[in-house]
């Protein structure tokens, strides 16, 4: 409420109406408040008299006059005097209205008017009590009297609305701050209680460094508790690690305002070193007045270890823990930079384990893992200080020798690092013996680089395995244009196939007892754009060793045996088609249900497809061999042994294994009439296939001798161009169309001979 201009409210409650308006002269005389308010303003020293204008109402009765204080109080605009008669018959006395009155409005400022004969002053105060919002005015009234009682009361009013309204003020901001305060204190419990809870540790400090609180995280990465540290000054966790300068930067940064952000490690109690990210924040009561610092760290020591064992892994193989590839070309690069200055040679040895596939497949990868581990071994014992030997995949590994003198000194470490892996390696109770071939690069000889060294050595080790393997080789430019032949024919291999460059040849096999044709093998042939007919011993290694004879030996199957279909639909009775299969091949995942799918597609019976396989494919993991093999006869196809005597020919494995034949390898055949032992050998295999039950067809027949021999040794089929070259599928229709007299004549007067 606010009272506007010094207006105030009066009411006069009386039941003479010549009180009413005695009253209401005194008061709203201008002269009055004007002679009034001049002697104020000469009392209390103002310069300007301000009017005070007084609005009255009247009530006759004391009911009337406590409803006019309730409509005042009600609407805003209370009344701040009243004047009250003591006696009003008939109705309440003024002493009873000025009761209810103060119920209504307890401030209200009240002038008991009353005569002489009136009640007194002491029965007045018995029936009200004391208070000092009442004065008693005698009538008749005296006119300065009670202007004077009006000014002096409504100030008084006045000021005990402002009081009460600066009460209520300072009660609300009171309320306000109690209110924030509590808001506050409830952030301050729930942020200790994340502090106490959180996972890094915090610490407090003074500004000095010294430690004033610390979260229980901080008690687990320091060992401290922290009772042990309150107190004490942050330095105690130094490891040393660190130097003066480090520290000095990290204190000038946050002693200026800054956070300072970071890696340190710090000591624990025990005395173990730990690394940790820090952040210290420092904590102002006023700019540039630092009174706190705040100290979070996270201990990074898994972190540490993870980057360390990525930086490992990114370096160094985690099969055998030597240098991979990466790092093993930043020490070739190096040797090679420091062996131009110096004017000395540097080596690059390639090393590769023969046969390693076969051992991995036969026996399992986690064995071919121990090997490589043990080969690893031998090769860091053998090598000097200043070398590097590193693995660089599957069972590959190349050798660095920063410094050598000449030839002779590289060709003496090749020879002890070939003999060092040759030998017996005892791994899981067996034993197993490894050989390997090496190639060899000299700088500068054979490369000014460490890509060109790599790419040559990798040459020579390649010309080692062809001339036999366990040896090593030195590069030669005659070797860098195989290595470019090989990727030609790769990247013409390519194509081939989808520029209709691959076409089959047919073989005849011949009975040898009637001189029927009993069967064709398939033989594959390239016409290259680019070299013209090329023969598969040029290219076949070639497509194993890059993968495509999968797709190749994929489309042998089906072109051999759609052939094979159409003969047969033609009237052509000849069976079977024989497909040699590539060890690649045959370990290809479902390679059985490819087998089913091409017969499906081409609508071939299984029994007159044979599949000719090595002795070696055969023996390199018996146990998978052995489940594909017989899941190939049960779909009733027929298998051979190709090139057989040439590999680790067995009794054991021969009767293990489903097979129908055995196709004697041709080196056995071409001197079988002169050279004893291939005649030794050939008889032996034919015997022992008689023993077993199984067919043998004989490879390479070129002459009557040798057919002669093998007539007489009761071999059961031939083929070779003593009886017929290699057809196309036209040129096999029409010898299959011919009688076959000429042929059995040929075959009766040989044999009878």
């Amino acid at each position: 409420m606010t009272i506007a201009n010094n207006n105030y409210r009066l009411l006069i409650v009386d039941d003479n109406e010549a009180i009413h308006d005695d009253l209401k002269k005194i008061l709203l005389s201008p002269e009055t408040d004007f002679d009034l308010t001049s002697d104020e303003a000469i009392l209390f020293g103002t310069t300007t008299a301000t009017g005070v204008v007084f609005e009255i109402d009247s009530a006759f009765q004391g009911q009337d006059g406590l409803e006019c204080v309730r409509l005042a109080k009600v609407s805003g605009r209370p009344y701040a005097l009243a004047f009250v008669d003591v006696r009003m018959p008939p109705g309440w006395d003024g002493v009873e209205t000025i009761g209810h009155i103060w119920e209504a409005d307890p401030d209200l400022q009240i002038v008991i008017c009353t005569a002489h004969s009136d009640y007194n002053w002491h029965d007045i105060s018995n029936r009200l009590g004391v208070s000092d919002s009442f004065v008693v005015l005698k009538k008749p009234f005296d006119i300065i009297e009670v202007s004077q009682l009006a000014h002096a009361l409504t100030a008084k009013w006045t000021s005990m609305h402002q009081a009460r309204m600066r009460m209520e003020d300072l009660d609300r901001l009171v309320a306000e701050r109690t209110a924030k305060l509590s808001a506050t204190n409830e952030r301050l419990k729930l942020l200790e209680a994340a502090l106490e809870a959180a996972a890094n540790s915090v610490c407090i400090t003074d500004a000095k460094g010294n430690i004033v609180w610390t979260n229980p995280a901080f008690s687990v990465l320091s060992g401290y508790s922290a009772v042990e540290v309150l107190g004490v000054n942050r330095s105690l966790l130094e490891s040393g690690v660190q130097d003066h300068g480090f520290y000095k930067e990290m204190w000038d940064a946050v002693s200026s305002g800054k956070t300072w952000r970071g890696e340190i490690v710090n000591r624990r109690k025990d005395g173990g070193l730990v690394p940790e990210d820090m952040t210290i924040t420092p904590v102002e009561s006023r700019p540039g007045c630092i009174t706190h610092f705040i100290a979070i760290n996270q201990d990074i020591s898994e972190r540490k270890l993870a980057q360390q064992r990525a930086d490992y892994l990114a370096y160094y193989d985690a099969l055998t823990g030597l240098p991979n590839r990466m790092l093993l070309c930043d020490h070739l690069n190096a040797a090679v930079a420091a062996a131009s200055r110096r004017g000395r040679g540097t080596a690059l040895l390639f090393l590769d384990l023969d046969r390693f596939k076969i051992i991995n497949d036969s026996l399992g990868h986690s064995f071919g893992d121990l090997l490589l581990q043990q080969v690893a071994n031998r090769l860091k014992n053998e090598i000097r200080q200043e070398d590097t030997v590193a693995r660089v995949g599957g069972d590959e590994f190349l050798i660095v020798l920063a410094k050598v003198k000449d030839l002779a000194e590289v060709e003496a470490i090749a020879t002890r690092i070939v003999n060092s892996v040759v030998g017996e390696f005892v791994i899981q109770g067996r034993t197993v013996n490894v050989t390997c071939s090496l190639g060899i690069s000299v700088y500068p000889e054979h490369g000014e680089d460490g890509e060109t060294l790599i790419k040559n050595a990798d040459a020579a080790m390649y010309s080692a395995k062809e001339q036999g393997c366990n040896t090593f080789r030195f590069f030669t430019e005659q070797m860098n244009m195989e290595v470019m032949e090989r990727l030609n024919l790769e990247n013409g291999l390519r194509s081939a196939i989808d520029r209709g460059e691959l076409f089959l040849e047919y073989q005849p096999q011949i009975n040898i007892a009637n001189g029927k044709v009993i069967g064709m093998e398939a033989l594959l042939r390239w016409q290259s754009r680019e070299w013209g007919l090329v023969m598969p011993d040029r290219f076949i290694r070639v497509a194993e060793s890059s993968g495509l004879i999968i797709a190749i030996g994929e489309w042998v199957l089906r072109t051999a045996c759609s052939q094979m279909k159409h003969w047969h639909d033609e009237g052509l009775l000849v069976s079977p088609i024989a497909v040699n299969v590539s060890a690649v091949q045959f370990r290809q995942e479902g390679f059985k249900e490819l087998i089913g799918q091409v017969l499906n597609d081409t609508g071939l019976a299984p029994e007159y497809l044979e599949l000719e396989l090595t002795e070696s494919l055969l023996l390199s993991n018996k146990d998978v061999m052995f489940e594909v093999l017989n899941g190939l006869k049960d779909m009733g196809l027929k298998l051979a042994i190709d090139d057989f005597g040439t590999g680790y020919s067995s009794l054991s494995y021969l009767r293990q294994f489903p097979v129908t034949k055995l196709k004697i390898d041709r080196s056995f055949i071409r001197e079988v009439e002169l050279n004893p032992d291939d005649a030794a050998i050939t008889a032996a295999i034919i015997s022992m296939a008689k023993v077993l039950g199984l067919k043998v067809i004989a490879e390479g027949v070129e002459n009557e001798a040798q057919l002669l021999f093998l007539a007489e040794h009761m071999c059961d089929e031939v083929q070779g161009y003593y009886f017929s070259r290699p057809l196309n599928a036209q040129n096999v229709e029409r010898m299959l169309r011919k009688p076959l007299k000429q042929m059995k004549e040929r075959m009766g007067s040989s044999i009878a001979a």
